[in-house]
């Protein structure tokens, strides 16, 4: 049995009762944050804080709470307790306009849901398979602020995966307007090619990925290779090395088949100690702060 947590109130997640007439039903009027649990905590708590902050002041939404590390961690290790979940898990927290009117609403007033599961592994561990990409191009996204965001409007990502599960791909890369590779359909996307390691833009209208931004900041910092943000066309892939996508739930996962290339993870697997390290790194400096 689940539990949620829905304003605040503590309840089970098959009781929780949302009106039919709910925007986020009718307009998809609200974003998500997805935050990884480890050791029974949640992990990047700052970065996440800020895209949530973000995400609130673009869609002009209102929370009747103050949002801050201290507020968010505390929700969050009550979902935990809740549902036993000691080491690794998932967290979702769902934030909506709730209030009436058709296009134009009534109100900024903002409800939020917690929901999520626990996982088999606490830390970051590379899939043992290599996933294989397809390239999505029936849609484009546009690049615009607005698609930064984590938006429960999104049908262009459901739309990519349902084109990867009918073609037997396991994720598709998105493109956007200009038709260059920005991301997967849950994930940043990451190429090797000698000590490069490139990944669009933020300016080419990816997500702002969490794991991404930490990623970057961990390979500047602990490693020798050099990184490049910038554009990605659909013939770049087939010149790397290896390729790898990124999310906070799963960390890093490498790619074995595009097109008709195949690849290794030689490069990519040692990434994965290093980002454990920065984790566990960033919890102990948690417990001394707290214990200060």
């Amino acid at each position: 049995m689940q539990w949620t947590i829905f304003n605040g109130s503590i309840t089970k997640e098959n009781e929780v009762n949302l009106s039919c007439r709910n925007r986020i039903f009718n307009y998809g009027d609200g974003f998500f944050e997805t935050i990884r649990i480890v050791n029974g905590k949640p992990v990047f708590i700052t970065d996440h804080l800020e895209r949530i902050s973000k995400a609130l002041h673009m869609l002009k939404l209102s929370l009747s709470f103050t949002i801050n590390e201290k507020s968010i961690t505390s929700l969050l290790e009550e979902w935990c307790h809740l549902n036993g979940v000691t080491h690794g898990g998932r967290v979702r927290i769902t934030f909506f306009r709730d209030t009436v009117g058709y296009y134009i609403p009534d109100s900024r007033k903002c409800s939020y849901l917690v929901t999520g599961t626990p996982l088999a592994d606490n830390f970051y561990t590379l899939n043992s398979k290599g996933l294989s990409l397809g390239l999505f191009q029936q849609h484009l996204k546009p690049v615009h602020p607005l698609f930064s965001i984590k938006s429960t409007n999104a049908i262009l990502y459901v739309l990519a995966g349902l084109h990867a599960k009918e073609n037997n791909y396991d994720d598709c890369l998105i493109t956007n307007e200009f038709e260059n590779i920005i991301e997967a359909t849950s994930s940043n996307f990451f190429m090797i090619k000698g000590n490069t390691i490139i990944t669009p833009g933020l300016d080419e209208g990816c997500v702002h990925g969490i794991m991404r931004k930490n990623l970057l900041s961990i390979i500047k910092n602990n490693t020798s290779y050099h990184i490049k943000q910038g554009i990605i066309q659909p013939a770049d892939p087939q010149e790397a090395e290896e390729l790898f996508i990124t999310n906070t739930i799963h960390g890093i996962q490498w790619v074995v088949a595009w097109k008709d290339k195949r690849f290794f993870n030689t490069k990519t697997k040692m990434l994965v100690p290093l980002l454990n390290e920065a984790v566990a790194a960033s919890q102990h400096k948690e417990r001394n702060d707290s214990a200060g």
